[in-house]
């Protein structure tokens, strides 16, 4: 059991197939979906941290495992009332060389008028449903998303080969099926992995968004090699690319 700020299940799950985490063509560039509520709420997205939450992990079972993580309220500021709170669940099963899982995600608020809460509530929801396979050295991994309010898809998947202990290979393509087709938008990405020591490995990645004519996503916008700030915007219908290299040290 945890409390505090952390990742939430559904957050977690995509950080399972996701072949280019925190780097250019990161998933969340498509999967996020981030956007503003009706009354200026926010973040109202997926992938996000959830803010004074509890959480509880079952004892592994077979394989299987639950999460389960409720949140009061998703900024920083106490509440009075349950009609702020949020959820997110997943159950998950690991074998040898096989991983899949489900995940469910709940995100309400209240209308916020000159600091006080109203009864208009505004509620967002998330599936997903992803898993890996490992082929001997190759690993196949797809995610796919239903989301509310807009109503949309998204889906993806990528592979990542492993040459020798050193080396690996890897790509990935998503697809955000909007519900408005003109926000449409297509992502992919290659990159190479070297990994120096087991805590040390640097990277290449390039990736790109093809976007339908409305659709403005960028895909280096959720990596942490950049900040994407408004220097780095790109036109609607636009077609941006980032390309990346550098290196992590964890510890």
């Amino acid at each position: 059991m945890r409390f505090g700020k952390f990742n939430t299940p559904l957050k977690n799950l995509r950080s399972q197939v996701d072949f280019f985490p925190d780097q250019v063509g990161d998933a969340r560039n498509v999967l996020r979906n981030r956007i503003t509520g009706p009354e200026g709420q926010g973040p109202v997205g997926w992938d996000e941290r959830f803010r004074n939450g509890i959480a509880y992990r079952t004892p592994v079972w077979h394989g299987i495992t639950g999460d389960v993580h409720y949140a009061t309220r998703l900024d920083g500021n106490g509440t009075t009332t349950s009609d702020t709170h949020s959820w997110s669940a997943s159950v998950s099963w690991q074998g040898d060389g096989t991983f899949v899982a489900v995940a469910h995600e709940q995100q309400q608020y209240l209308d916020d008028d000159n600091g006080l809460l109203t009864d208009d509530q505004y509620r967002r929801k998330a599936t997903r449903v992803a898993g890996w396979q490992d082929i001997g050295p190759l690993r196949l991994a797809a995610l796919y998303q239903y989301a509310d309010n807009p109503d949309d898809k998204a889906y993806g998947g990528g592979a990542r080969y492993t040459l020798n202990p050193r080396w690996a290979l890897k790509t990935q393509f998503y697809r955000l099926d909007a519900d408005d087709d003109d926000l449409r938008a297509d992502l992919y990405a290659v990159g190479v992995d070297y990994t120096l020591a087991r805590n040390m490995q640097f990277y290449f990645s390039y990736a790109w968004i093809d976007n339908e004519d409305a659709a403005t996503l960028r895909p280096y916008v959720q990596g942490r090699t950049t900040g994407g700030g408004n220097e780095l915007a790109t036109v609607p219908g636009g077609s941006p690319s980032g390309l990346s290299l550098g290196g992590s040290y964890r510890f």
